[in-house]
């Protein structure tokens, strides 16, 4: 267990520690690997004795555990709602002041406990908040759900892959962290910043239609999130970047269901690069994905 004392912020982290101290619902777009982690712990313990609620990806659940017990108290309950059904509704529980759960384990809970479960916890943190880009997922209307002003008090969402593929998938993101913006009628607010249209080919014929944002409406939208939101540049922050990652790469044999699972994603991703299905910006996710399928996460 590292000595706390000698424990200490870098630059970035304090300033955006104090930017979440200055918010009740607020976003960190830090980049990737520049500790937002040890920040929500922080202010988590800062908004103490109310209780918190992380949600993040089931491959991070873990590291989250991991991170309160290096930045948190060392009194603090931290307990991890994953698992089978029963043992997710046994440790919800037992008391505790922290806990983590994944997206996917939402609905468990709200099916189970409804009202007390929503209201159990004040203080909610959404990890890798760009996964509820789409509004109809059912991970995205749990999440809106629990956030909404009548079961959160403090809401904070982080992500370190912020760019978006639409603009539209910035309404899931806002009325999960702050509704108060926008509301929750996604296509009122559609319709209100978006116009349908469809682009013509150069033999003239017409492609598909497409929502397109209407004149100015980016730059307000931009700047509504910005209002928000806590931004730093990759050059902006203290870390060093490994340029090597593994000098000795693991290597594994995948076999059965496991296998083609990896052949179907690893087929899936070569089709999205090739046929620039999908930006560049949002291919990390995706070899993150293959990463995780590998190790059996």
């Amino acid at each position: 267990m590292p000595d706390r004392r000698k424990m200490k912020l870098r630059q970035h982290q304090q300033e955006n520690l104090d930017y979440f101290r200055s918010k009740s619902r607020a976003f960190s777009l830090l980049p990737f690997g520049s500790g937002k982690t040890p920040i929500c712990v922080l202010r988590i313990g800062d908004l103490m004795p109310r209780r918190s609620l992380v949600v993040t990806t089931t491959g991070t659940l873990y590291k989250w555990m991991r991170e309160l017990r290096t930045w948190g108290d060392p009194e603090w309950t931290c307990i991890a709602l994953h698992g089978r059904r029963a043992q997710r509704l046994r440790a919800f529980k037992s008391p505790h002041n922290v806990a983590v759960i994944n997206y996917e384990g939402l609905r468990i809970m709200i099916e189970a406990y409804g009202e007390e479960f929503l209201k159990s916890y004040p203080v909610k943190i959404f990890d890798e908040i760009h996964r509820l880009k789409n509004p109809e997922s059912d991970i995205a209307k749990d999440s809106a759900l629990i956030s909404h002003p009548n079961y959160a008090d403090y809401v904070y969402g982080i992500t370190g892959s912020p760019v978006l593929e639409s603009p539209l998938d910035m309404f899931s993101l806002l009325r999960v962290v702050n509704p108060y913006l926008f509301g929750s009628d996604f296509e009122a607010w559609r319709d209100r910043y978006f116009t349908l249209e469809s682009e013509e080919k150069a033999d003239g014929s017409k492609g598909f239609p497409k929502w397109t944002c209407r004149p100015g409406a980016m730059e307000f939208l931009a700047d509504k999130l910005h209002q928000i939101s806590f931004r730093r540049e990759k050059s902006e922050v203290e870390v060093e970047y490994p340029v090597q990652l593994f000098e000795d790469p693991l290597m594994l044999e995948l076999r059965g269901a496991a296998s083609r699972a990896y052949a179907e994603a690893e087929h899936r991703l070569m089709l999205a690069v090739r046929d620039q299905v999908i930006p560049l910006v949002n291919i990390y996710p995706r070899i993150e994905k293959l990463c995780q399928l590998a190790r059996g996460w």
